[in-house]
């Protein structure tokens, strides 16, 4: 993981975003990952459909998730919807 000195004086960097990446094919999530870790972004954790997704993140607790296949995006949605009425 690399990390980037600020422009405002070299300020110490926070703690990295850390994120829940979701996508059912394997080989995007390994690229994509790998494309986020050398941003300085943490990987939470992968799962390999929205339903996985939802089981994990409470354990996880990431900042953000990506979900690029459409299953997942409804499955995220319906979680949210229903975290919120809790």
């Amino acid at each position: 993981m690399s990390e980037t000195a600020s422009s405002s004086g070299g300020a110490a960097p926070g703690p990295a975003l850390r994120v829940l990446v979701v996508d059912d094919h394997r080989l995007f999530r390994g690229g994509l990952r790998d494309v986020l870790e050398e941003s300085g972004i943490a990987i939470a954790g992968e799962a390999d459909s929205g339903e996985e997704a939802l089981e994990l993140a409470p354990a996880l607790s990431p900042d953000a998730s990506s979900a690029s296949a459409r299953p997942a995006q409804a499955a995220i949605r319906e979680g949210s919807a229903a975290s919120a009425r809790s």
